[in-house]
Formats: C-alpha cells, structure tokens, sequence
C-alpha cells in the first residue's frame, strides 16, 4: 500500500533533473496534451494545438527556478487563453487540465498527473452520462388565433398548465382587419407524446380558429 501510494507523492525529480527524468516526463507530457486535446476539444478546432502543447509548456517551464517558472507560467496562460478564445466548456475544462498537469509534471510527479487525468475524464464521463439520462428539455412556439371577442388573457392558462413545464407569453398580435389576435407563447413541454392532445383542447377555446406550433 505504502509502495503504491509513493507513486502519487514522490517527484522523480527528488535528485535532481536528469536526462532520463526529464525524457520521461517529455514523453508524458506530450502523451497527455495528445489525450486531453482528442477527448475535449472538436474536429479541426485552433484550440487542439493549445491543448496538446499545453502540459509540455506548462511543464518546461516549471523545472525552471520557481520565480522564472511562476512569471513564465502565468505569462504563457495570459497569453494562450487571449489567443485560443472558446465558448466551448469542454475546450476550456480541457484547456484547465491540461495547464494543471503540466505544473504537476513540472514538478516532477508523474503518478500524480496521470491519476489527475483519468480521475478528471472518470468524472466526465459519468457527469455525461447523468445528462444523458435525463429527458430533454424542448422549447416551443406556439401560435394561437382567436377572435377579437375572446378573452385570450387566461383562457388558455389551465390548458398551458396542464402540458407545460413553463410556459410565457411572447407577443400578441392583430391580424386582419383587427377581428383577430394572434398570440404567441413559449412553451416547455411536460411530455412531448401529449402534444396532440394540448393542441385538440386549445382549439376547443379557441373556437379552431388557428392553432401551430414549432421548435425553436
């Protein structure tokens, strides 16, 4: 046990940086960028070649002196996340991942590193495969025609909700020579397969003049 645990809490740099250590430490570093850009970032995106040098970068200049290494580090960050933007989280949890082994390797513990990496994509993982079970969230719009008479204020609001998580009133229109309205909600359905049916009791208020709805 004891054995197993100095693999995460010993730096192979102990007695000092050596060609085999810092090959060692190379190779690793180059291996992750290659894994944590294939994994976080998208087909052909600027920011996979940030990503893949990162852990290298990050962990050069870590085995400099620790004030060299800690302006060159916050430096080369400023400046990377300036050049390589993203909207995207994955891009930037990648980015974050892979700057933070780079220090660790820099430092010289690669146990370390390496279980920081798979325990990062273990949780992942599994924070994707929570979303993918939970149902989707659809949001609609949807389109109503009444005539000028009805009062569409809170006709509709028992049916709405009924069949929707949350529903809101958009816009509301006249149409014609103003013997019509045309209102407009968004709408979150409860259950998609009961759409029909919210359909078939709004055109019942509304006397069928008009009923559509659409995905946004």
């Amino acid at each position: 046990m004891n054995k197993f645990l100095q693999l995460f809490s010993t730096s192979i740099l102990d007695g000092g940086p050596g060609p085999k250590q810092l090959i060692i430490i190379g190779i690793t570093a180059i291996a992750m960028g290659v894994v944590i850009s294939a994994i976080t970032t998208k087909r052909n995106s600027r920011m996979q070649s940030y990503i893949t040098l990162l852990p290298l970068v990050a962990a050069l200049f870590m085995m400099m002196s620790s004030a060299t290494s800690a302006f060159l580090i916050g430096f080369a960050l400023l400046f990377m996340s300036s050049v390589a933007k993203t909207d995207d989280k994955e891009e930037m949890v990648g980015f974050l991942t892979g700057a933070a082994s780079g220090v660790s390797l820099g430092l010289g513990y690669v146990g370390l590193s390496v279980a920081f990496i798979a325990l990062s994509f273990i949780t992942t993982a599994l924070y994707k495969l929570a979303l993918s079970k939970m149902p989707a969230v659809i949001t609609k719009r949807l389109c109503i025609i009444v005539p000028e008479d009805l009062n569409y204020q809170s006709r509709f609001e028992g049916v709405l909700d009924r069949y929707t998580l949350s529903h809101y009133t958009e816009k509301v229109e006249l149409k014609g020579f103003g013997e019509m309205y045309k209102i407009t909600f968004i709408i979150t359905m409860k259950d998609e397969t009961h759409e029909k049916e919210m359909l078939d009791d709004i055109r019942v208020i509304s006397g069928n003049a008009g009923v559509s709805i659409e995905r946004i």
